[in-house]
């Protein structure tokens, strides 16, 4: 094994002729790199990496799409309401805080199942950790943390919606 800085290729024909007069009983001596022998034992690790990444960006842009469907389900007969606080002087910023609590209370309710479900199957996700823990605390907090991102994104759109509401059409739509 000889390391080297940079790309061993250049290299490559030069460590050969080196080798070759140290290596009595070889008729020729191959060298290559390193990645060239282990790049296709990993092809599958890395194919199951991917795999895992794009499910879990799917599974993530799901839950936004679902997220963002359910408030904005219910933002929506609402109208009448909201353009009702906004007429007798409720802030713009009491509206959206509202709405986004909203969200922000069913993305962390999910978080919550989420984080219970993980636990208890992280037995069975061990085996396919590579010198990781499948109760990696950080790792908690990180996807914990992307999933707030998520509630609060999914639920602006109807809010900003809600603020933006006229109150004299919503006073007059019932």
């Amino acid at each position: 094994f000889v390391r080297v800085r940079g790309d061993a290729r250049p290299l490559a024909e030069t460590g050969r002729k080196q080798l070759q007069p140290l290596m009595a009983g070889s008729s020729d001596v191959t060298v290559r790199a390193m990645r060239e022998i282990v790049d296709p034992a990993l092809r599958s690790c890395r194919m199951g990496a991917t795999m895992f990444l794009l499910f879990g960006i799917l599974a993530l842009t799901l839950a936004a799409i679902g997220l963002y469907s359910v408030i904005a389900s219910h933002v929506a007969p609402r109208t009448h309401e909201l353009g009702l606080r906004i007429a007798l002087g409720a802030h713009a910023r009491d509206v959206l805080r509202m709405i986004l609590g909203e969200g922000l209370r069913f993305g962390l309710a999910g978080i919550a199942i989420g984080v219970a479900i993980a636990l208890a199957a992280g037995h069975w996700v061990q085996p396919l950790l590579y010198g990781e823990s499948a109760r990696d605390p950080l790792v908690f907090v990180a996807v914990a943390a992307v999933l707030v991102i998520a509630a609060i994104a999914a639920s602006a759109i109807p809010a900003l919606r809600a603020v933006h509401v006229d109150p004299s059409t919503a006073l007059r739509t019932e």
